[in-house]
Parts: C-alpha cells; sequence; structure tokens
C-alpha cells in the first residue's frame, strides 16, 4: 500500500505535467542591488560588485536541475538548483529529500567582470526529458544611446579581449554610414549600409602591431547620428574591473589558440 506522501507527490507530479507540457523553457534575470543579496547595509553604498537574480519558466518544480555558467574561455561551473512554485531559482541543499521552498535563492555575483565580458547561464533537467534554456548576461554593457535615438553597443566575443562584436540600431532602411576605428595611433575607416530593418553589425579587431593591449575608440557617422561613439579596453587593459580597479588575467593563449 502506498504511503499518503507518496500518494501526495504522484498527484503533485500529475497536476504539473498539463501546465509544464505547455509553457516554452525561458530563463530570465534581473540586477539587484546589493542589500536584496544579503549585503550588510553599512556595505551596500561602497560595495564593488553587483548580483543577478534568476527565473525560469517551463521547468517542472522541486526537482534537481543543473544550472551551468560558461564563461568565453569555455571554462564552465555547474551548480544543483531547483525551481520552486513562484519560478524563482533555489539553491538544492539537500539531494535526498524534496526541498523545502524556502531555502536561499540564486543570486550570481559580478565583480571582475570586463566591461561588455558575456556569461552564459543555461538551466537544464538531468533524468527524464531533456529540457534546457539560457541566458546571456553582460554586467558591465558598453553601449550608447545618440540624441537621435541611434544605439551602439559592444560585445567581447574571444576570451583574450582583442575581438569585439558591434551591433548598432536605429537608422533608416539601408542608410548609407561610416565606420572610424581608433586604436592607439591606427585608424580604420569603411562605409556600409544598415539592413532593411535598419541596424548593422561587425567585428571590431583592436589589436595593433607592436602592443598586447590599449584604448580604443569606435564611431559610427549616418545622416542624423549624434556622436555615437565608444571608448573601450582591449587586451589585459580590458579585464580592469569596472568596479574597483582590481584586475584579473585573461585566458592564457597557447599554440592551439593563437
Amino acid at each position: 500500500m502506498k504511503s499518503k506522501t507518496t500518494i501526495a507527490l504522484f498527484i503533485n507530479l500529475m497536476l504539473m505535467l498539463p501546465i509544464f507540457g505547455n509553457v516554452e523553457p525561458r530563463l530570465s534575470y534581473h540586477i539587484v542591488r546589493p542589500e536584496y543579496a544579503g549585503v550588510p547595509p553599512e556595505y551596500v553604498e561602497d560595495f564593488p560588485f553587483i548580483f543577478a537574480k534568476f527565473r525560469a519558466e517551463g521547468f517542472p518544480e522541486n526537482i534537481p536541475l543543473d544550472f551551468t555558467m560558461t564563461w568565453l574561455n569555455e571554462q564552465t561551473h555547474t551548480s544543483k538548483v531547483i525551481v520552486d512554485q513562484n519560478h524563482h531559482i533555489i539553491h538544492f541543499q539537500n539531494h535526498n529529500i524534496i526541498p523545502l521552498l524556502d531555502h536561499e535563492e540564486v543570486y550570481r555575483c559580478f565583480g571582475t567582470a570586463a566591461k561588455g565580458e558575456p556569461f552564459k547561464f543555461t538551466l537544464s533537467t538531468t533524468k527524464g526529458k531533456k529540457i534546457s534554456a539560457s541566458v546571456e548576461i553582460i554586467p558591465y554593457p558598453l553601449t550608447v544611446k545618440d540624441e537621435a535615438g541611434h544605439t551602439l553597443s559592444l560585445k567581447m566575443i574571444d576570451p583574450f579581449g582583442e575581438n569585439y562584436r558591434f551591433e548598432a540600431a536605429g537608422f533608416e532602411p539601408n542608410e548609407s554610414l561610416r565606420l572610424c576605428s581608433k586604436s592607439g595611433s591606427e585608424i580604420v575607416q569603411g562605409s556600409f549600409q544598415a539592413s532593411d530593418e535598419g541596424k548593422a553589425c561587425g567585428t571590431l579587431l583592436p589589436a595593433v602591431i607592436g602592443a598586447s593591449t590599449g584604448s580604443a575608440a569606435v564611431q559610427i557617422i549616418g545622416i542624423t547620428t549624434k556622436n555615437l561613439r565608444i571608448e573601450y579596453k582591449w587586451g589585459s587593459s580590458a579585464f580592469q574591473s569596472s568596479k574597483d580597479g582590481k584586475s584579473r588575467k585573461p585566458a592564457l593563449k597557447t599554440s592551439l589558440s593563437q
């Protein structure tokens, strides 16, 4: 004869199935102030880091899931979590029992992230039907918006801080644009067109001969742009924290990565 606990768990899982099956798996986040992540009030004003809080939809509740963070160098860190009835991601502290719903929520701390550096987070099931969702976070974005409403953003795309992707929007369909990229004393200019949607994207290679790190700037000039320009660091200089001035080393280059 089945126990009341087993029967209750079975009913709970059966009730979840219709909802679970019809919701597209989705992982999202929002940035929270330090005090909401447990930082003592006396340290909040000068606290050098920021936190992200996560929300998951379309995942089964109260079963262990893998929560994986991936760096640009493909290094990963995976922890066990659960999703509660409010779609919050909760630390999974006991593998032998069904967790309570009041465990501490997962907050990810970012302090030594470079400006424009992305991190990928993936939530996935470990047993049964494979369900997975991912979200990318750029804790310290490199983005600007001019008076005319055009936007320009940069994202680091290699672990050495030597390659960036730019994305721009707000232009007229197929508008003629000029790009000016400056790194050290080297200046590169080019012409191109916005897409039918008024967007543009491309890759920037700020590294210059004779330097392993430095400062650079990129500007896009259109018919009505107003100083649509971003200054940024590349190479090891990019990994100086945007908060507390501390630096971390970029990924080491090997013969395979060069």
